[in-house]
């Protein structure tokens, strides 16, 4: 880079994705590689934006690259508090990304440069605690930013993202190697993860879904997903459960090719229960569950309370709060439906996304 010429400031937006068929259980810690393939619907809104620019003093933690004025679809962008060990973290996948995107990004045809620095942040759309998974968004945003940057030309690059789905799978690999669910938001808006890859579902016939997040509490978690991912093996309902999920991948991807919503709720229902049954029968035993999430899986779980309007495709991650999927032509009805059933409960609203994506500038 000429010492004259200023380097491009690059945002990379990533939604969140709320996984269908669990991902939890590594068969390997370093690259955290899963025990069984996973399925999840990628969002929009609910995303991080990351803002990444080269720096010729190392990887620094910079969030004044926001204004704080930054918006996704209405959505405020705000920059988290995080923990040294969570910023750490980020920085030390942005070192990963560094070393990797070069090579990375030849052999997909892009022209690539060394970067020996970058200064770095991250903001979300959603607040802390709310059920939507940051770690996915965060670490799938971070790495395509810094792989942009790596690049000698932005629209080379970006070009190559749109066009070539090896770089999709590349980024989503590397990705991955910083928080496992982040490989599921690089692309859209159905993504499969087994093993090292993570890659779209084809010939999905299901219509558009809106995810309403029905936010049951917002405490931090006593038990981190990091600790979950390692406790669930003490559980005797282990046994069994890599073959049961992978029964359960091949149901899901069947309903979504053959918009059988009936069936998809169905099946993601039992495996969401599996999930928590496994946190539950672990030792020493734990829950997410509070008082407004069984609440809320009580009414849910009686299949003619909501009679009139489609079956709705009914989920939680490792926390307290319920992601409700529902058809998008349905959404007004199903949200006029939330809000008399659950008065004063607060809930989040996006639809089904295509995945992450990038410009340069402010």
């Amino acid at each position: 880079m000429n010492s004259n010429t200023k380097a491009p400031l690059i945002t990379a937006k990533a939604p969140s994705n709320i996984a269908l068929v669990k991902y939890m259980g590594k068969s390997a810690l370093d690259g955290n590689l899963p025990a069984n393939g996973s399925l999840s619907m990628t969002l929009n809104s609910l995303c991080t934006l990351a803002r990444v620019v080269e720096s010729q003093s190392g990887i620094e933690w910079n969030p004044s690259l926001f204004h704080g004025r930054e918006k996704v679809s209405g959505l405020s962008a705000v920059v988290p508090t995080l923990s040294e060990k969570g910023r750490e973290r980020i920085l030390r996948h942005a070192a990963r990304s560094l070393d990797a995107a070069p090579s990375l990004l030849s052999t997909c045809g892009v022209r690539a440069k060394t970067v020996r620095g970058v200064q770095i942040s991250a903001a979300n759309t959603f607040p802390a605690a709310s059920g939507i998974a940051s770690s996915a968004s965060s670490f799938a945003a971070v790495t395509w930013a810094v792989a942009a940057a790596s690049a000698e030309s932005f629209s080379e690059f970006h070009l190559a993202w749109q066009k070539t789905p090896a770089l999709r799978r590349a980024l989503a690999e590397l990705s991955r190697k910083g928080s496992g669910s982040s490989c599921r938001s690089m692309e859209g808006a159905w993504v499969r993860w087994e093993g090292e890859k993570a890659f779209p579902v084809e010939g999905v016939t299901l219509p558009s879904m809106t995810d309403f997040v029905l936010l049951a509490g917002k405490e931090e978690k006593e038990v981190s997903s990091s600790e979950a991912h390692q406790r669930v093996f003490s559980s005797p309902l282990w046994s069994g459960r890599v073959e049961r999920a992978t029964s359960r991948l091949a149901q899901v991807e069947s309903a979504l090719q053959k918009a059988d919503l009936q069936s998809l709720a169905a099946v993601v229902w039992e495996e969401s229960w599996e999930m928590h049954s496994l946190f539950h029968t672990s030792q020493p035993p734990f829950t997410y569950w509070l008082p407004r999430s069984l609440e809320v899986l009580k009414a849910f779980s009686k299949r003619d309370a909501f009679g009139d309007l489609p079956p709705p495709v009914v989920t939680m991650d490792a926390g307290p709060n319920v992601h409700v999927l529902v058809p998008t032509s349905s959404a007004d009805a199903w949200r006029a439906r939330i809000e008399s059933t659950f008065p004063g409960l607060e809930y989040l609203e996006d639809q089904c996304g295509s995945g992450a994506d990038g410009w340069t500038g402010g």
